[in-house]
């Protein structure tokens, strides 16, 4: 993965002047771009967890707690429940 940032000795994050530049209505850049990709991601995996969790109540009230179904979107959305939790302290979220 190529990095755009670098922690500086105060603890902050900098990224070189090439990495984000400014445009009509804002910044633009490589660094612009991966942040916007993570911001997605975010976003993409939360609405999953919100539809998985339909999708496991309604599992349970058919009584489907033991089918391969209800474990493969267990496992899913522990998964994303991982995922989320380690991205979650960049964003300022709990």
């Amino acid at each position: 993965m190529q990095r755009f940032t670098e922690k500086t000795n105060d603890g902050c994050y900098q990224t070189k002047q090439d990495a984000v530049v400014p445009s009509r209505e804002g910044y633009i850049g490589p660094a612009i771009e991966r942040l916007g990709q993570v911001e997605e991601l975010m976003e993409f995996l939360t609405k999953q967890q919100e539809q998985l969790s339909k999708d496991l109540e309604s599992l349970r009230m058919q009584g489907k707690t033991h089918s391969a179904r209800f474990r493969n979107k267990m496992a899913q959305k522990l998964t994303n429940s991982h995922i989320l939790s380690a991205l979650r302290p960049a964003f300022g979220d709990r």
